[in-house]
């Protein structure tokens, strides 16, 4: 039997727990035990043994996988490994003032219109066709406005919608920049980068590494 991962889910693992986010309904959940090992033998296409079979029912039941003529269970979320910050450069008052209202209506959307809308609009808007010139430039200048917001907004606090307004920012100049959502474990904490290639935008690349990406848009 084989089984497709429902819409609106991705996951990734931690210590041989599976960790979920899902979209429509704005929450995390996770799988351990023999769950874990159910879900993980679904998507590898292994032959599910009894306690596995029984396992994989339940998590039909929950709406997590479905039954399905073929495997459609996409692999944990990939990402490249953060190696760097990229450097901030000089400032622009354009770049301020995109900042500010990015953020603004960042926040705005999530509240009114939820996570999964707030990403499929940023995932439209995304153009990948910037030169290597442009890009570092960009960068660097939109880097520095995002440091002075958070001068007055903590950016563990407000890292989500920080995340989406540098994203934009960055899309509306054409750089191939990607938003990171990543989870940890014990306690469970959620948090939100921006990415090019190995290089973290705004944020600091030790502290990224300590979560495991769940979602890239």
């Amino acid at each position: 039997m084989a089984y497709q991962l429902r819409n609106g889910l991705s996951w990734c693992e931690i210590a041989h727990h599976v960790l979920f986010l899902d979209l429509p309904q704005d929450r995390y959940f996770c799988l351990s035990g023999t769950a874990a090992d159910a879900f993980r033998a679904a998507a590898q296409g292994n032959n599910l043994d009894g306690v596995q079979a029984r396992a994989a029912e339940q998590l039909v039941h929950l709406d997590i996988i479905r039954v399905s003529d073929q495997r459609e269970i996409p692999q944990a979320c990939q990402n490249p490994l953060p190696l760097r910050t990229w450097p901030a450069d000089t400032l622009s008052i354009r770049d301020i003032g995109a900042v500010i209202w990015r953020y603004s209506g960042a926040r705005t959307a999530l509240l009114h219109t939820g996570l999964q809308a707030v990403l499929t609009k940023l995932s439209r808007c995304k153009r990948l066709d910037a030169s290597s010139d442009s890009t570092c430039r960009a960068i660097g200048s939109v880097t520095t406005a995002v440091r002075m917001l958070s001068w007055f907004r903590s950016s563990r606090e407000h890292c989500l919608p920080r995340a989406i307004a540098l994203a934009h920012v960055l899309a509306a100049r054409g750089v191939p920049a990607n938003l990171v959502i990543g989870v940890s474990l014990h306690p469970f904490r959620a948090h939100a980068w921006v990415q090019v290639d190995d290089a973290v935008i705004c944020d600091d690349v030790d502290i990224v590494r300590l979560y495991a990406p769940i979602l890239v848009v």
